[in-house]
């Protein structure tokens, strides 16, 4: 009993201590030693309207927010988020110009005509993000200026084949049609075509001419065929259910570093209800694929990839990939693999990698 009483002594002394400092001393307040830059930096990365909602803090913020370089609004939750946009837009620094525009236009089509209306004739915007928009009318895909590209769930959007943007250095397109050609893009070092509902383009082959191109990733539902003009390409990442109908290199890949192909089975090629021809055309697929990025020095195969080709006993019949620069296989699964027998005598990684007996084997969990 004693024990406990001394306990609830000490708490509530605690308490009272804490109490005095919260009501009798003053607090540093350390947030607002930090430059107006850095702050600002810090808001980029909340919603627009939490950042307003920030000068209630101090009186230092009072006049700091309406400087913010960016803009990010997040989806339409209530009646008046149309009104805040109004009055954000009409009470900034006319003087601090946007570098950053992120909206997610879901639910309030209108509330993307305010913002982009408002920042795209200032040409100032370096980083633009979209997500459930409709850019069919707008030349925002038009900028001397934008850097970085991210759009989501846009499915009108004017062809490529009308965009101007001499600057663009990453490019990501999730479920947004594209057509058929990727290309304009003199300066564009980073790609990704993603989708998970519904075709990004109805002709089922696409074009990729992009001659900075460093790094392309791949993460589609459904089967394409991939032409690819990239000669300074690094970085090939591609994950899917299905092997791509074909994939080709018009220059060849002479820089590649690194390639990691993820098969999925869920359902597919490679899946276990498929019929024995799906699969058998689907390693045939696999093998011309990995004869196009033969120049690759690292070569990453998921356990699902290597799983599934194991269901196919005739592989032997497949010419093996000619690799030219592989040096190193890294393989995913460690559970997949006999650790008790050397990986080479599993007949897939043999019969892949025949004409590279010197390259080494990394298996990860």
């Amino acid at each position: 009993m004693g024990r406990r009483g001394k306990v609830r002594s000490s708490s509530t002394g605690t308490r009272g201590k804490r109490s005095s400092i919260a009501l009798g001393e003053k607090v540093e307040d350390r947030i607002s030693q930090l430059s107006n830059d850095l702050i600002n930096h810090i808001l980029c990365y909340v919603d627009s309207k939490v950042a307003v909602q920030t000068m209630v803090l101090s009186k230092r913020w009072l006049n700091l927010w309406p400087t913010l370089p960016c803009l990010n609004f997040e989806p339409l939750i209530s009646g008046d988020h149309e009104i805040f946009v109004t009055f954000f837009l009409k009470n900034r620094d006319q003087q601090y110009l946007f570098s950053k525009v992120t909206m997610d236009c879901l639910g309030s089509r209108k509330m993307l005509n305010i913002c982009l209306d408002y920042a795209l004739p200032r040409n100032s915007i370096e980083h633009l993000c979209i997500r459930n928009g409709d850019l069919n009318d707008y030349p925002c895909l038009n900028s001397a200026y934008l850097i970085t590209l991210h759009l989501t769930n846009c499915r009108h959007v004017r062809p490529m084949s009308y965009w101007t943007l001499p600057s663009l250095t990453s490019l990501y397109l999730k479920n947004v049609r594209i057509g058929k050609i990727i290309s304009g893009f003199e300066n564009l070092k980073e790609l990704t075509l993603a989708e998970n509902s519904g075709l990004i383009s109805d002709d089922k082959i696409i074009t990729i001419n992009c001659p900075k191109l460093q790094k392309l990733t791949l993460c589609l539902e459904n089967i394409y065929s991939f032409i690819v003009s990239a000669p300074s390409l690094l970085h090939l990442s591609y994950r899917s259910q299905y092997v791509p109908a074909g994939f080709s290199a018009r220059d060849g890949f002479p820089l590649m570093k690194r390639v990691h192909i993820d098969i999925q089975r869920k359902k597919g090629d490679f899946s276990e209800t498929g019929e024995r021809n799906r699969i058998k055309f689907g390693a045939q697929r696999f093998i011309s694929m990995l004869n196009a990025v033969r120049e690759t020095v690292l070569l990453e195969l998921s356990s699902e990839t290597i799983e599934g080709l194991r269901r196919i006993s005739d592989l032997h019949e497949y010419e093996p990939p000619a690799f030219c620069n592989l040096e190193f296989i890294s393989l995913r699964g460690l559970g997949l693999f006999d650790m008790r027998q050397p990986c080479s005598t599993d007949h897939v990684i043999e019969h892949l990698f025949a004409n590279s007996p010197y390259a080494k084997i990394i298996i990860r969990r």
